[in-house]
């Protein structure tokens, strides 16, 4: 019985070094939330200039209309946020911009996605947003949040409006080739046309997280498993013997 234990041991270190199993430790998750202090840039410069006085600069927690999605604040610590105070019954009113090429402002978040990281976002908006995925280490963009429909309604109904039930989500693991730095644009739109704050507030919230903790490849899985299943095997040989 010595000899199988000692047997046993030996493959078992063979099979360790010869398998590329994912060892890493796990790492830190990082939130991804809405707040004080953002990075806003904005597509209707020349609007914004004349309300804001800036084309960019940090957001501001704005007051939600009491229709808003509210129960996710105090719990991710997301705020409602704004280029200036747009919230509900505030002193700005932002301006209408219907189409994607009209967003009123953009908010930059900025992560680091390690081989295997796991992000998840949650996003509502008043009237809506698209979410774009932006790789800064190899450049290129995609839209991973879109918003099909234009209804020109107030909090729109389509992928991200306003409401509990109405959010946008995604969900993405990244492999090896994707580890790298990225950015998350959320290109928020004011499609409704009251002209008031009470009728036509303005805002973004989000809520999400990188975690870091490793997921091994597929194929290092089904190596690993293949392994253990030879193994045992031989060792069922041994025992016969």
């Amino acid at each position: 019985m010595r000899l199988n234990v000692m047997f046993v041991r030996s493959a078992i270190l063979a099979l360790s070094l010869t398998v590329p199993v994912a060892t890493a430790q796990a790492g830190p998750i990082t939130p991804i939330i809405s707040g004080i202090g953002d990075f806003w840039l904005t597509g209707l410069q020349d609007v914004i200039v004349q309300m804001s006085g800036a084309t960019s600069g940090s957001t501001v927690a704005v007051a939600p209309h009491p229709l808003w999605e509210i129960s996710h604040i105090g719990t991710s610590g997301a705020d409602w946020i704004s280029y200036a105070y747009t919230g509900y019954n505030e002193g700005t009113l932002a301006p209408f911009a219907q189409g994607n090429a009209n967003y009123v402002m953009s908010v930059r978040e900025s992560f680091t996605a390690m081989a295997g990281s796991l992000l998840t976002l949650t996003v509502w908006a008043d009237d809506t947003a698209i979410v774009r995925l932006v790789n800064m280490t190899n450049p290129s963009s995609s839209v991973i949040i879109d918003h099909p429909v234009w209804a020109n309604s107030i909090c729109e109904t389509y992928a991200i409006g306003c409401r509990t039930w109405n959010s946008g989500s995604y969900s993405r693991t990244f492999g090896v080739s994707d580890a790298g730095n990225y950015d998350l644009w959320f290109d928020t739109y004011q499609i409704g046309t009251g002209q008031d704050t009470i009728l036509n507030p303005f805002g973004l919230m989000y809520e999400g997280s990188i975690d870091e903790t490793p997921v091994p490849e597929p194929g290092a899985m089904i190596l690993f498993g293949t392994g253990l299943l030879g193994l045992a095997s031989a060792f069922r040989r041994r025992i016969k013997k």
